[in-house]
């Protein structure tokens, strides 16, 4: 009956070191592919504003749904202006459903897992905002 239970512990301990094996693995892999990403891929995906007013944004290759702190959404479209992947940067020029228009600077960090966006109209800087990327997810 000892053997029995000695034998159960030992199985257990195996599994939680092969699950945790495999969870590191799969945070080392996310690391490396994100950071050899283009910036133009990098954008795409789910970012979280690391400040708590600051919206969502769900990313696909040319639309942004921005999910606001009360739930609400609202889905806009962009165009790539530029890109250089070279400083990690991208410029967008974002248009909401509305009409209205924005120039978009966005700062990606080495490893691609948080950027910092500035937003301009007509030239001026109208507010800058960090994220942090979150999953691949293109919608709520």
């Amino acid at each position: 009956m000892k053997k029995n239970k000695n034998l159960a512990v030992i199985l257990i301990l195996m599994c939680i070191i092969l699950v945790s094996g495999c969870s590191l693995t799969g945070t080392i892999k996310d690391n490396s592919d994100r950071s050899s990403l283009s910036v133009e891929k990098a954008l795409i995906g789910h970012w979280i504003s690391q400040s708590s007013e600051a919206p969502n944004y769900y990313i696909s290759s040319d639309k942004l749904i921005r999910v606001r702190k009360d739930g609400t959404t609202e889905e806009m479209t962009y165009k790539v202006i530029e890109t250089n992947d070279n400083t990690n940067e991208i410029k967008i020029h974002v248009t909401t459903a509305g009409g209205s228009e924005s120039d978009n600077k966005i700062q990606f960090s080495e490893d691609k897992k948080s950027i910092t966006e500035t937003t301009e109209i007509l030239t001026v800087v109208t507010s800058t905002e960090n994220y942090i990327y979150v999953d691949s997810k293109t919608t709520p």
